[in-house]
């Protein structure tokens, strides 16, 4: 298999396939998690609105229901978590969709 730097990436490893037409992956993000390694609901809405990402804590707690966040959001909290001196990796809250946490 001969894979094209920037038209095919396969990343076998978390299932997800990209051909250049779409991705298909079976991944959520652990949302759950992530709001709790920052401190909670109540830290990570603060925490984002200092960072400049206006948001609340109902916006917040319907990530952790739904196991979803815009880009933009996950973006936030890397910048977050480099002001707090926090290490952050996406991989770690990356999930299967569907497993039990």
């Amino acid at each position: 298999m001969t894979v094209q730097p920037g038209r095919d990436l396969y990343v076998f490893k978390y299932n997800i396939i990209y051909n250049g037409e779409g991705m298909n992956t079976n991944l959520a993000i652990n949302a759950r998690l992530l709001v709790k390694d920052f401190g909670g609901l109540t830290a990570v809405t603060r925490g984002l609105n200092e960072m400049g990402h206006i948001i609340t804590k109902n916006a917040v707690d319907k990530w952790r229901r739904r196991d979803s966040l815009p880009t933009e959001s996950i973006l936030a909290f890397a910048v977050l978590a480099k002001h707090k001196n926090q290490r952050f990796d996406l991989l770690d809250y990356v999930i299967k969709k569907g497993d039990v946490r």
